[in-house]
Formats: structure tokens, sequence, C-alpha cells
């Protein structure tokens, strides 16, 4: 599967999308498409990691169980993230005036492709 055409795809499916990527838990990325030429897709990367991995912590300390998906707000865009099996998770980045039920929505569909391709 082409990834990159992916990512485009889903970016085009939802109104007010900026980014998407498709990346290892680790912060090494499979690949990223970025629409706003200020953000760096590596850094991106990254820190959408160690988000995850953050989180990943604190609902272990609740014993919530593993971490599935989580969304942030903040002043100049919202993400999303969502685990793909294991080892990846898919994320998007919107403005915060798109719908971010379409957008979970959305994401959702393409990480439950993507655990069938990996």
């Amino acid at each position: 599967m082409d990834f990159r055409e992916m990512l485009i795809d889903m970016l085009h499916s939802v109104d007010g999308a900026i980014a998407a990527s498709f990346c290892g838990v680790d912060g090494i990325g499979v690949d990223t498409v970025i629409l706003e030429k200020d953000m760096e897709p590596s850094e991106t990367e990254v820190e959408i990691s160690t988000m995850l991995k953050m989180l990943g912590e604190i609902a272990s300390n609740l014993r919530a169980g593993k971490v599935r998906s989580f969304i942030f707000e903040a002043e100049n865009f919202d993400g999303i993230v969502e685990k793909c099996g294991d080892d990846y998770f898919l994320s998007i980045l919107v403005k915060p005036s798109s719908n971010i039920g379409k957008s979970r929505y959305i994401l959702r569909k393409y990480a439950r492709k993507l655990e069938k391709e990996i």
C-alpha cells in the first residue's frame, strides 16, 4: 500500500486538515504529509509519539489499560491520534474550526485499513 497516497486521501476527506502521519510508537515516521509550510515532519512525529508514551504511563498508573486513541485541542490546531496495532499510530492535525467528530471517524477508518496492511 502507498502510505503517502493514503495520508493524502485522508487529508482530503477532512475539512481543515493540516497534517497526517503514520508513525511507529518509537517516533520514527513511516510517512507524513503536511499541508502547512511551517511544520517539520520529524518534529511532529516525535512529539506525538512522546504524548502517546506519556498517556500510556498515565493510563497504566490509573489501571485503565492500553491507550487506543486520544484527542488534544490547542490554540492553533487540534490533534487526533489512533493506534494501529501495538507498534504504530496514525494521527491527523486539523484547524480548531474543523468537525472533530468527522475527523475522528475518518482517522479511525483509515487506521483500521492500515492495521490490515501491517
